[in-house]
């Protein structure tokens, strides 16, 4: 804005410019200039007080409740938030006019993987608001008392967003739908900042928390495949105090969550202790699949402590779980997990059957992150046979997707198992730079390997 420059300048003197840009975002009253001038242009708060004066009443009405978003928006959210039969194009369009919104383009329809579109969401133009404008819509939508309705709106939209989105990161969608995932990420944040507050003293509105507990269970896997992991404890973590004792289907759904982002982190005790509440919850509820699910991330943590006789079991009972029930990514995941369980125990031939199964079960259901996984359990069972030349075709068929994907915890295992490959084809010098590559990455994103993948 150029009236923010301007009245900064004066400034420069004195206040570095990340702290006059900080006080232009905290305070509109912050700038005031001293020389001779209108009213309107002593300060920010001035210039947007006078073009939100020059509205209609309805136009002022829309101007407040767009300063709900944190981020850019697209017209779909407008008219959540809006919850009128208002055409969200003619209201956004009005306050362009008038230079308070700014009209951005959408997202282009290829995902960052260079995939086109296969969900349907390219072209719709997307809004925001500058911050400093954003900050006086909000104060306006307090002060009006519009501002509880007009979050629980944003945040019901936002959860009927990812409840629609989300499943996609388990398909071949999975780029497309991360990247728009990504795309509302500072609204989603927002959203569950309301619905999971973080004092819970006087006890959470269960409303709220019922908006924020459907949030965590849809964006569980989008924390834990997409390099959110640490994000995903904090809110999930939050979500689960806010709780407390009471049972739901939402609340076992974060648990299992929190379960495994602990145990991946290497909080293996508070893990187990939250996957074994989710585990008989559902055993309380009969329900084959989650029961198999919980069962399958249990075993890993068993097998992390060194009781493999615990974890086969558990993956045994899985395994026939979720046949029964015909769920093949509960299916797929057990298969897997017993048969890194076989490598570990010198059974090559067992851990390719079972492996290849799974495979043939993520392929069919299109699911990019469980194939990649698969390639490098393969490869780490093909090296346990003594084929390391099999193992490096394996590895690099999926090297792309992976990368594309981005999840951090699946980077460093594929990193590992070609240093591991190469160690074996006799390249000891690739082999130790792929190792302190993992290495580092292990310690920067705090992700200690598990003492059998370790031998």
């Amino acid at each position: 804005l150029p009236l923010a420059i301007e009245l900064v300048a004066a400034r420069t003197k004195l206040l570095s410019p990340r702290a006059l840009r900080t006080r232009l975002a905290r305070d509109l009253d912050t700038a005031v200039s001293a020389t001779p001038r209108p009213e309107r242009h002593r300060s920010l708060r001035g210039a947007v007080a006078w073009s939100y004066g020059l509205l209609t009443p309805e136009q002022q009405r829309v101007f407040r409740a767009l300063g709900i978003f944190d981020g850019s928006f697209g017209l779909d959210a407008v008219a959540a938030v809006l919850a009128d039969d208002r055409d969200p194009l003619a209201a956004v369009e009005e306050l362009v006019d008038s230079s308070l919104v700014v009209v951005e383009e959408g997202w282009a329809g290829v995902d960052s993987g260079g995939a086109a579109d296969s969900l349907g969401w390219a072209g719709e133009p997307r809004a925001r608001l500058l911050r400093t404008i954003a900050v006086h819509a909000r104060e306006l939508l307090a002060a009006a008392g519009e501002l509880e309705p007009a979050r629980r709106r944003h945040a019901g939209h936002l959860l009927a967003f990812v409840e629609e989105v989300a499943p996609g990161l388990r398909s071949g969608s999975y780029l497309s739908a991360r990247d728009r995932i990504e795309q509302e990420l500072d609204d989603v944040r927002a959203a569950l900042e309301w619905a999971v507050p973080e004092d819970v003293a006087d006890g959470a509105d269960p409303a709220r928390l019922a908006t924020g507990l459907r949030m965590c269970q849809e964006l569980y896997w989008f924390w834990y495949a997409c390099g959110y992991q640490a994000e995903g404890r904090r809110w999930l973590s939050r979500a689960v105090r806010a709780a407390g004792d009471q049972d739901s289907p939402e609340l076992m759904t974060a648990l299992h969550g929190l379960g495994v982002l602990l145990s991946q982190h290497g909080e293996v005790e508070q893990g187990r202790d939250a996957l074994e509440r989710s585990l008989a919850y559902w055993r309380r509820q009969g329900d084959p699949a989650r029961i198999a699910r919980e069962l399958s991330s249990l075993a890993v943590v068993h097998r992390a402590e060194g009781e493999a006789e615990v974890a086969r079991g558990m993956l045994a009972e899985a395994i026939e779980l979720a046949r029964v029930s015909g769920d093949a990514e509960r299916l797929a995941a057990a298969l897997s997990n017993l048969a890194i369980m076989d490598v570990d125990e010198d059974r090559p031939a067992e851990a390719l059957a079972r492996l290849r199964e799974a495979l043939a079960l993520d392929r069919e259901r299109g699911d990019t992150w469980g194939v990649v996984a698969d390639h490098v359990n393969i490869a780490a069972a093909l090296l346990e046979d003594g084929r390391p030349a099999e193992a490096l075709r394996t590895l690099r068929d999926v090297t792309d997707d992976s990368r594309r994907l981005s999840d951090p915890d699946l980077s460093v295992a594929l990193i590992e198992i070609f240093a591991v490959t190469f160690a074996a084809l006799d390249d000891a010098t690739r082999a130790a730079r792929l190792l302190g590559a993992a290495t580092a990455m292990r310690e920067r994103l705090e992700l200690p390997i598990d003492p059998p993948d370790a031998a």
